[in-house]
């Protein structure tokens, strides 16, 4: 490749000013990469997709006729010179093509035999979800591509235990990107998250069999936009400062916090953000800090961290790192209390969804669980939803319960297995928990460099 694929922006937005004794410091980090010119650009990297179809018995009839449609869709959307794979999930992962245990170029020829190979599928045996995870992964990591994806549909839940789907993911980490689809009412939605959490992907439920392939298609031409791999955002810590917090939080709520590494003997923290195409990410990014051992700066401000987007250097094959935006994180102390309490109205915009979205997140774990303190949690959420006025979550909180004084949380809750489709009702919002947020302004990012 020739030049730069992506121009990165980064921009802070938070409250300089902290009240005396005050050591926690909230920010809104926005990430954006453009296109500056596809043609002084090059060409795009090489990319390798794996498709995984549910082909266990529970995906019988019109599911598996629409998944086989879905999947040569995706087929379709691979474009020439790319590597892809096709699986199809049974108790075991059973590669539907090509033939030989490892990835193929797509090239109109390979296209068409995938396709006549995907028509053959069919539904049998039960849902080995580690087991699709860990042929996908055999097969990217072997792959010279350098961004590397894979989407997965499913219409049920895994049936090789909690265990060994945590040793699937923790195999996979780090080595590909997976979007995650459910269909049906059998599938769960917290084992979906935490595939695509802990592999930097997306979910969400597909309403209807009949829309899998248009969902199918529009993931992965996602995926082919991608443009670099394996970006990182680097946190440089000065005097005590320490990262307390990070999450990501448009276009979706992830908490990113424990994916950090610690780098640059402990001066440093860096945190995965996957692949970027052309695309704006929001992240919340909390530091406690204190005045001791900064370095007191022109106008009373100190600099407590400097963030950087740090990409891989294509082509090179030699592990280096080059900075692609920086921009500095300043604070200072102050007794007057109207500038210490000021709030950044986007710091105020995402902290308030994000402890709604928290709040629905332990509610609902816990009206799955059967636990007494259900109620309680849920009706914290619909105090919280109330109080953002949240018609569309109200809604969903009304198929589940009696809402008897959403103002005061008061709630009268169902039982889960009282309520039919309760996985439907909720997965659409856990999934775009963040949808209502719009970034204002966001085409008025500048690149600073510090």
């Amino acid at each position: 490749m020739t030049g730069e694929p992506l121009t990165f922006t980064l921009r802070v937005d938070h409250n300089e000013n902290l009240g005396e004794g005050q050591h926690e410091l909230d920010a809104i980090v926005q990430v954006g990469a453009a296109e500056p010119d596809p043609h002084a650009a090059g060409g795009p990297p090489r990319a390798a997709e794996v498709i995984i179809i549910d082909a266990s018995k529970s995906m019988t009839g019109l599911k598996i006729s629409q998944a086989r449609l879905a999947a040569s869709a995706a087929v379709d959307v691979v474009r020439d010179g790319a590597y892809f794979a096709v699986d199809a999930g049974q108790t075991s992962a059973r590669l539907v093509y090509p033939p030989q245990p490892r990835m193929i170029a797509a090239t109109a020829e390979t296209r068409a035999m995938a396709k006549s190979e995907i028509a053959k599928v069919a539904a049998d045996g039960t849902t080995g979800m580690s087991a699709w995870l860990g042929l996908a992964n055999t097969l990217l990591t072997s792959c010279p591509a350098q961004i590397k994806h894979a989407v997965m549909l499913t219409d049920g839940y895994s049936t090789d235990g909690e265990d060994a789907l945590e040793a699937a993911l923790q195999a996979c980490e780090g080595h590909f990107v997976c979007d995650c689809r459910g269909v049906g009412d059998g599938w769960r939605d917290d084992e979906l998250r935490q595939i695509a959490r802990t592999l930097l992907g997306t979910w969400a439920p597909v309403a209807a069999p009949e829309q899998l392939a248009d969902d199918f298609r529009a993931a992965l031409t996602a995926s082919m936009a991608k443009r670099i791999p394996g970006v990182l955002l680097r946190i440089t810590l000065f005097g005590e400062a320490r990262v307390a917090y990070f999450a990501q939080v448009m276009p979706s709520i992830d908490d990113l916090t424990g994916k950090g590494v610690v780098v640059d003997g402990g001066q440093a923290v860096e945190f995965p953000l996957g692949n970027w195409g052309a695309q704006v990410r929001d992240y919340h990014l909390r530091l406690e800090t204190s005045q001791r051992h900064l370095r007191i700066e022109t106008g009373g401000h100190a600099r407590a961290a400097r963030i950087q987007v740090v990409l891989p250097s294509l082509g090179t094959g030699d592990g280096n790192t080059r900075v692609a935006a920086s921009a500095p994180v300043r604070v200072g102390w102050t007794g007057d209390i109207e500038l210490s309490s000021r709030i950044d109205p986007r710091v105020a915009g995402y902290t308030g969804r994000e402890e709604l979205a928290v709040a629905v997140d332990a509610g609902l774990k816990a009206w799955r669980a059967g636990r007494p303190d259900a109620e309680e949690k849920i009706g914290r959420a619909v105090q919280l939803a109330h109080q953002v006025r949240d018609a569309d979550l109200l809604e969903r909180f009304s198929a589940i319960a009696e809402l008897v004084n959403s103002a005061a949380g008061v709630i009268r809750l169902r039982k889960y297995n009282e309520v039919s489709q309760a996985a439907p009702i909720w997965a659409s919002y856990l999934s775009q928990q963040s949808r209502y947020i719009a970034p204002d302004d966001a085409d008025e990012r500048e690149r600073v460099v510090d």
